[in-house]
């Protein structure tokens, strides 16, 4: 699908705008939103992959954004894919 298509390519663009700029919490953030375009596409491996590194990210900065990270980690082999 196309939409989710340009939202991997902004989101992934955003992930590497946030490492340069040296921004760990949007790093984190659009790594989460990234995870959520994969599980949504069915991709729960990548999906997994990103939650994780975002998870990882939060906890290292103390933000309270790790529960929400962990807790969408819960539910990935339940997720439903919208396509």
């Amino acid at each position: 699908d196309r939409a989710f298509g340009r939202a991997e390519d902004a989101l992934q663009q955003a992930i590497d705008y946030s490492r340069r700029a040296g921004s760990t919490f949007e790093e984190a953030k659009a790594s989460h939103r990234l995870g959520a375009v994969y599980a949504d596409l069915g991709d729960l491996a990548a999906a997994q992959s990103q939650w994780e590194h975002a998870m990882s990210l939060f906890r290292e900065l103390g933000a309270r954004a790790a529960d929400k990270v962990q807790a969408d980690l819960k539910r990935l082999t339940t997720w439903a894919p919208h396509r």
